[in-house]
């Protein structure tokens, strides 16, 4: 049983759209990902500076509590 060339084509067809839709996809994907990770990095520098932040507020505060 052989498909008519009209069905085949129109297989063809809508196989390139979903590739294109999934490539799209795949892109977003990326992207994504990528301003996670960009993110994620400023996060941690944050973390980091707001942990020394604080660790230097605890000293100044510990100096001045021992000089009364």
């Amino acid at each position: 049983m052989t498909l008519s060339e009209d069905v085949r084509r129109e297989m063809e067809t809508q196989a390139k759209e979903l590739q294109v839709g999934l490539l799209d996809m795949v892109e977003k994907i990326e992207a994504s990902k990528a301003e996670f990770e960009r993110l994620e990095g400023g996060n941690g520098f944050l973390q980091s500076y707001i942990g020394e932040l604080m660790q230097t507020s605890r000293v100044v505060q510990q100096g001045g509590k021992k000089r009364r």
